[in-house]
């Protein structure tokens, strides 16, 4: 058995998110119906609610810093064509989108596990699924994956 005690806080962050994103893939594939939501872990707290609804608004806004801010320097993004983005091309992509009106978020869902949460919900015709981790007590994402809605 591995000593992790002696790993930096940085690989375990990511060992974290590895394993977090492992058990997230496995709970996708079971089959659940499309309006019902499952409770695994604690929901949102208060301050992670809170970064969620100001990087939907900077998404709605196109307002790359307020973005920026609530995205880690190591963020992917895998859009509904298969193209995977890093931060940087995220931004550029971001800066030259129209803005839009608020809208409402439908069939939301978050699940806490410990410092990294799995936040789900559907935005006009997309699917997106985000990973936000909590390091230095600020929250951000760290990978999206957006889908297409079937109809």
């Amino acid at each position: 058995m591995n000593d992790l005690s002696g790993e930096a806080p940085m690989k375990r962050s990511i060992r974290h998110l590895c394993l977090v994103l492992a058990l997230t893939l496995a709970a996708a594939s079971l089959p659940i119906a499309a309006e019902q939501s499952i409770s695994l872990r604690a929901e949102a707290t208060p301050e992670l609610r809170q970064a969620i609804n100001e990087r939907l608004e900077a998404v709605w806004k196109k307002d790359a810093d307020a973005w920026a801010r609530l995205t880690a320097d190591e963020f992917t993004l895998v859009v509904p064509e298969g193209t995977l983005m890093n931060k940087s091309e995220r931004i550029a992509a971001l800066k030259v989108e129209p803005a839009e009106p608020r809208h409402e978020v439908k069939k939301e869902t978050t699940h806490m596990y410990g410092d990294t949460a799995v936040h789900r919900f559907v935005d006009g015709t997309e699917w997106v699924l985000e990973v936000w981790h909590r390091e230095n007590g600020i929250w951000r994402v760290v990978a999206a994956q957006v889908n297409l809605v079937s109809r």
